[in-house]
């Protein structure tokens, strides 16, 4: 029908990130039938993703009305009402997903946040001894229930965990974090091109932990050679359509940095030591991979008060790079390392993520 190619052919414009056009096609549809539900549910995504978050509440409310077995809109709504602040009415979306379809793992897992952010934190933890009973080996289940009782915590984030999220998360990545207003790159390519003054370029630099490659572009104007590497084959293949990497791998990061014994002149990281707990081994490598008269950016993120960390592992994903860390880099006595300013990181509906940026010099 008319009406699926018109949608079908919005879904393609959405997918190459041409917003504006994608929505004419979705009003288009709506205007012949203004209840085709897969079309009212793809309509609120976008909204969901320009920001335009009473909009999409409406358009996703509407598909549940006329659909209430629309797993995918109940599930989108849900996670409308989280961005809204409405936690309480996400936790009824969640559950309601849970009860007409028990094996709709995001949403345990978006669930499981929910409780979490109202601090009820054995509901919470309820929720991923369910999960782990049915797949005991699942990581995202595993990181959650370590992080709401504070046991079998790790070190860092799992590299299953890291694959698992960001391979799945990857296709959205970039519109999420626009909407959020997240700035690190920016940041860190200032900080890179400020200390590049006068020096010329940099012959070999790392992007480590590149995900989507959101710095590549940055950095490529300041730098000879420019290699990524990153856990998620997913984030690095967004990375690789960007095509500004001369080299893009796929390994974990500590051993990477050890495996590349002083091949590097800046490696700058935006975002991936919060997977990390202590950093003694990380920083050790970094050092190793780098040459002399080498400079390192890396920005802290700090998580808001609302939400509990243990040390080692937090129900967001991130290890003890939130504020734990930002004390450690900060009373460090390697004098190399200088915190050099304070920043917002990004903007929250519900509370901003501050962080700080940090710059590791061997000379």
């Amino acid at each position: 029908m008319i009406w699926d190619f018109r949608m079908n052919y919005g879904n393609l414009l959405f997918a190459r990130e041409r917003y504006q056009q994608a929505e004419e096609q979705y009003r288009a549809v709506l205007a012949s039938s203004c209840d085709h539900v897969e079309t009212l549910n793809n309509l609120g995504v976008l909204c969901k993703g320009l920001g335009r978050l009473d909009e999409a509440a409406e358009l996703l409310s509407r598909v549940t009305e006329l659909r209430p077995e629309f797993i995918e809109a109940r599930a989108n709504l849900a996670s409308v009402c989280l961005a809204q602040g409405q936690v309480e009415a996400a936790i009824a979306h969640f559950c309601e997903i849970l009860i007409r379809d028990p094996a709709a793992s995001r949403s345990r897992e978006t669930l499981g946040v929910a409780y979490y952010l109202l601090g009820r934190i054995d509901e919470a933890a309820d929720v991923y001894r369910a999960w782990l009973a049915e797949e005991p080996d699942n990581a995202i289940a595993l990181h959650h229930m370590s992080a709401c009782t504070g046991e079998a915590v790790p070190v860092r984030a799992s590299d299953e965990y890291i694959r698992t999220k960001f391979d799945s998360f990857s296709a959205s990545f970039d519109a999420k974090l626009a909407e959020l207003e997240y700035r690190a790159p920016e940041l860190v390519a200032q900080c890179v091109a400020t200390r590049a003054t006068g020096r010329g370029r940099y012959e070999a630099a790392l992007d480590a932990g590149c995900g989507t490659g959101l710095c590549g572009p940055l950095l490529r104007p300041l730098v000879d050679e420019l290699v990524g590497v990153d856990l998620s084959a997913g984030m690095l293949d967004r990375a690789r359509e960007r095509e500004v990497y001369d080299r893009l791998d796929e390994a974990e990061l500590t051993l990477y940095l050890r495996a590349n014994h002083s091949s590097f002149n800046l490696v700058v990281s935006a975002d991936t030591l919060v997977y990390f707990g202590p950093l003694e081994e990380v920083f050790s490598a970094v050092s190793g991979a780098l040459r002399r008269v080498v400079r390192s950016a890396l920005p802290s993120k700090l998580c808001p008060n609302s939400i509990r960390r243990i040390f080692g592992c937090s129900l967001m994903g991130a290890m003890p790079m939130g504020r734990a860390t930002s004390r450690w880099l900060s009373k460090t006595t390697d004098s190399s390392l200088s915190r050099l300013s304070p920043w917002c990181y990004a903007v929250r509906p519900i509370s901003p993520w501050l962080g700080g940026l940090f710059a590791y010099n061997l000379d």
